[in-house]
This record gives C-alpha cells, sequence and structure tokens, in this order.
C-alpha cells in the first residue's frame, strides 16, 4: 500500500512537473512575443521619428523657398520700378526738349511773322 501510494504520488509530482514545465514553457513564449512586441513597437516608433524629421526638413526647405520667391518677386517688383522711374525720367527730358525746341520754333516763327509785316509795311 505504501508502495502504491509512493507511486502515486510520483506521478502525481511527474504531471505537477510537467504542468510546470508547460507553464513555464508559455511564459517563456508569452514573454519572448512581449519581447517582439517591443522591438517591433520600438521600430514603429523609430519610423514614425523619421517620417516626423523628414517633415521637419521639408517644412525647412519650403520655408527658404517660399522666402527666395518673395525675395525675387521684391527685386522684380524693385526692377519694374526702377525702370519706370528712368522711362518717366526719359520721357519728362524729351518733354522739356520738346518744349524748348517748340519755343525756338514759336520765335523763329514769330520773328518770321514781324519779317514779313514789316516787309508789307514797307512796301506800302
Amino acid at each position: 500500500a505504501e508502495k502504491q501510494a509512493a507511486s502515486g504520488l510520483v506521478l502525481e509530482n511527474n504531471m505537477i512537473v510537467t504542468r510546470y514545465n508547460e507553464a513555464e514553457e508559455a511564459l517563456k513564449n508569452q514573454a519572448a512575443n512581449f519581447q517582439t512586441e517591443a522591438v517591433n513597437s520600438k521600430l514603429l516608433i523609430d519610423e514614425v521619428s523619421h517620417a516626423h524629421a523628414q517633415c521637419e526638413i521639408e517644412l525647412e526647405k519650403y520655408k527658404i523657398s517660399e522666402k527666395r520667391v518673395s525675395d525675387a518677386s521684391q527685386l522684380e517688383s524693385q526692377d519694374i520700378e526702377s525702370r519706370l522711374r528712368r522711362q518717366v525720367s526719359i520721357l519728362e527730358e524729351a518733354m522739356g526738349s520738346a518744349v524748348e525746341a517748340a519755343e525756338i520754333e514759336r520765335g523763329r516763327h514769330d520773328r518770321a511773322v514781324e519779317v514779313l509785316v514789316g516787309a508789307h509795311q514797307t512796301r506800302q
């Protein structure tokens, strides 16, 4: 009876050890799965961080490009304004010259008229 009881205890002990080993293996598998998930999460976080950094770089590039376009537009506006001022200045000079020429011609005309009137009066 004692042998049978001892044999039953050994069998029960073996079943307990087997269940313990199975539970320990399941925990090891779960720990490995958690570790894999942690690595995957870390990789995903790294990818997101990298994508965010790329977005920041692209935003800076856009800001620089926008500033260049703005500067170029401003320079072009200044250039156009400068050219228009030069053209206005040239036109003003030309108008002044035209007025002077008209005054000279008027003076010549007035003298010619005087000469003609004088000649006409002398004839009479």
